[in-house]
């Protein structure tokens, strides 16, 4: 997913500071910690009007996640990801708002607390394929447990050979079967 050229305004969003935080939380299983390359250490988020939607990759794995926002101004900022996550952890009060300022830095404010952090800029952060959201399969657990069972054996758990530490799974219509 290309970072849109309308969307390099600067963002400010208010949301409930709970779901936002749970929502970062997903972002941290994927967001890079050691990494050469430092946009891999941000999460990159995208207001639009009535949602914002959180980005995270680390080139090997993506995650794609929302949140429902008020009083939103679309935009898009780039904040570090562990520090924003730890930060939001320390606040008291219900609802939190950002305000993109110059030079990628961006306002935090909840209840008496109020800071500045600094970000990236958006334009440097990596491509996210974007994957189709009206296919959906439903297999009942019994199945899918058994299906991994099968080729659990063949995947490999040597940290050396991460392209091996996964199996592809191929959904077929009920036509083809």
């Amino acid at each position: 997913m290309a970072v849109p050229e309308a969307a390099a305004t600067p963002a400010k969003f208010s949301a409930n500071r709970k779901e936002l935080l749970r929502e970062l939380a997903l972002a941290q299983t994927v967001r890079e910690t050691k990494t050469t390359i430092p946009i891999l250490s941000c999460v990159l988020i995208q207001v639009s009007h009535s949602q914002l939607t959180i980005l995270a990759t680390d080139l090997d794995q993506s995650i794609r996640t929302t949140c429902p926002v008020t009083k939103a101004a679309p935009g898009i900022i780039t904040l570090p990801g562990k520090k924003a996550f730890d930060y939001l952890k320390l606040l008291e009060g219900d609802d939190i708002s950002f305000a993109a300022l110059d030079n990628n830095w961006a306002q935090i404010r909840c209840g008496r607390s109020k800071t500045k952090t600094v970000g990236m800029d958006p334009k440097n952060y990596p491509k996210i394929q974007e994957f189709p959201t009206t296919t959906e399969a439903r297999v009942p657990v019994v199945i899918l447990k058994n299906l991994i069972g099968r080729v659990q054996y063949a995947i490999s758990n040597q940290e050396s050979r991460y392209t091996l530490n996964g199996a592809l799974m191929t959904v077929r219509s009920e036509e083809h079967t």
